[in-house]
């Protein structure tokens, strides 16, 4: 039916401002439709239930399209809320929970669903101080409906989204368990091993519980999807740590080197040390460390076309833990990696208490699905989305480890709804057709990639950030490096680099691929930056080259994401 013939009629079956309707375009009445869709099931909502109560005479036309819609949107509300009570029987507490829970799986509007939940728990609560409301329904029973409609809610986000679920609806306490591993190892190149963000890790544990709503604002309302996650994790920045005979020699450093057991003694360690400290102050990075815990939460449009991860980190920086875990892993894992010297020179070294809070949107630009130019397609679903999405990345740091902002251009063939915060991707448990049951095996090999694809996310983040402070670099500080009061016991850093050693404009390129099994989510990225972090040569000696940043650097990650 054209919409302003149905809107015509409905101001009819009232007997009120008919004349009113003939001020719209069909447009106008178009987008005032759209608004009340979301709520409507196949002939959930009579036309002459429509009640037009206020007078808009004298009134603008924005202002009366705003009063018309919001009349339209909650008289719709109340069908659809009328409609569903009457077909479910929700607020019978009486009802066989069976024959409920088959009743309920009849209808599959999303939107209604979220609504009469909404409804049903504000009814629950008034029942607790309303006597007249536990003498007319048996509360206890409608309690038990409601937790079968969120079971029912939450089948319905499980189906649609990955990880993600409704503040009031979700309840699971352990949702994964996430591990990963940075190092520059990863990107099995010579130029990257042992120098500026050498490794780092991370234990992530991921909740639907303590999600910590006290403060509402522009995303963290009711159609946010979100969950939280606790983790400890450290990183670790190391100067160009390179030193053999042959160079030792060439430079005339005296050293004494048992060539049968292959090791230097103590006083050429001393030496060795003094050595590389006077390049190192003239030409490279300094050691830094950072240790921390905290709590992240990740959030999601229901719609899909918008999300976010904020962090909230809270540690140390200057600890000797970075120390002793490359130790560790050059002794026992990297055999041919060099003794690292000069730890006890690291920016803070002895400690210094930090926090950091973190924040990344991103906005959906191109897609099959919702973007933000266009955010109104109902079903969230998208089993038809493509492959091929292209969003703006937001990012924005403040703290003691590191204060910058940052923004770029990214690819994903996954639309967000598929993919999780911690790169966890929806899995599909229903066979694809053209499955052969009898011999376990695909008819057509394009079906067997059809469903590997879907599983499979492959992304792409081009970004630009400015350093306003980075701490493993210029010092500790926030804004900038932090006086030392010698009369007060800190810990002394006596090698860093000023803001005109650095290069505080950075472009990074982010690559990854993410893979999902049926209970776990493996996956490996790297991240390069694309221009030179610092450069800071002075009148020495020597090859220069080998010490400052390279211009192509970056570091690997590889990670995997355990589902309970």
């Amino acid at each position: 039916m054209n919409k302003f013939v149905m809107l015509l009629a409905i101001l009819l079956s009232t007997g009120k401002l008919i004349s009113q309707v003939e001020q719209y375009t069909n447009s106008e009445i178009d987008s005032i439709f759209k608004t009340v869709s979301q709520f409507l099931e196949p002939n959930a909502i009579e036309l002459d239930t429509f009640h037009y109560t206020k007078d808009t005479i004298g009134l603008k036309k924005k202002e009366k399209e705003r009063i018309l819609k919001e009349e339209i949107l909650e008289d719709g509300k109340q069908n659809a809320l009328f409609t569903i009570y009457k077909k479910t029987n929700l607020k019978n507490g009486y009802i066989d929970k069976n024959i409920l829970a088959d009743s309920i799986e009849n209808y599959h509007n999303f939107d209604t669903y979220l609504l009469v939940n909404d409804d049903l728990d504000n009814f629950l609560e008034q029942g607790k101080s309303d006597p007249h409301l536990v003498d007319k329904y048996n509360l206890a029973g409608i309690k038990q409906n409601s937790l079968i409609l969120k079971k029912h809610i939450n089948d319905m986000i499980a189906e649609r989204y990955s990880f993600y679920g409704f503040t009031n609806t979700s309840k699971q306490a352990i949702k994964s368990i996430n591990v990963y591993h940075d190092n520059d190892y990863f990107m099995f190149s010579e130029k990257n091993k042992d120098r500026d963000y050498t490794g780092g890790f991370r234990f992530e544990i991921t909740t639907d519980y303590l999600k910590m709503r006290a403060i509402k604002f522009a995303f963290n309302y009711d159609k946010i999807l979100s969950y939280q996650s606790f983790f400890v994790g450290g990183e670790g920045y190391t100067p160009y740590i390179r030193f053999d005979t042959t160079a030792l020699k060439a430079d005339g450093v005296p050293f004494r080197f048992n060539e049968e057991q292959s090791y230097f003694d103590d006083y050429s360690v001393d030496t060795i040390s003094n050595y590389l400290q006077v390049k190192q102050e003239k030409t490279d990075r300094p050691f830094a460390s950072y240790q921390y815990i905290g709590r992240a939460k990740y959030r999601l449009h229901y719609r899909g076309h918008i999300r976010s991860k904020s962090y909230f980190k809270l540690g140390y920086i200057g600890k000797s833990l970075g120390r002793d875990i490359q130790a560790i892993l050059h002794r026992d894992f990297l055999s041919k990696s060099l003794r690292v010297l000069n730890w006890d020179r690291q920016i803070a070294n002895g400690g210094r208490l930090t926090f950091n809070i973190e924040h990344k949107f991103d906005f959906m630009l191109f897609s099959k699905g919702n973007t933000v130019f266009n955010s109104k397609k109902v079903d969230p679903t998208f089993q038809d989305c493509g492959y091929a999405h292209f969003y703006i990345p937001v990012e924005a740091a403040i703290g003691f480890a590191n204060t910058h902002y940052g923004f770029g251009l990214g690819f994903a063939t996954q639309y967000f709804i598929r993919t999780s915060g911690l790169n966890d991707i929806s899995y599909s448990f229903k066979p694809i057709r053209d499955y052969d049951t009898k011999f376990k095996r695909y008819k057509y090999i394009g079906q067997y990639f059809s469903r590997l694809a879907r599983h499979t996310n492959f992304f792409l983040e081009l970004k630009s950030r400015h350093v306003i402070h980075n701490s493993m670099l210029h010092g500790f500080g926030w804004r900038k490096k932090l006086e030392v009061d010698r009369l007060d016991d800190e810990a002394f850093t006596p090698y860093w680099l000023t803001k005109d050693q650095t290069n505080n404009l950075l472009h990074m390129l982010n690559i990854g691929l993410n893979f999902r099994l049926k209970k776990m989510s493996i996956y490996y990225h790297q991240t390069r930056f694309l221009n030179k972090e610092f450069e800071k040569l002075e009148n020495i000696t020597g090859d220069q080259s080998n010490y400052t940043t390279p211009k192509f650097y970056g570091w690997g990650r590889l990670g995997v994401n355990v589902i309970l």
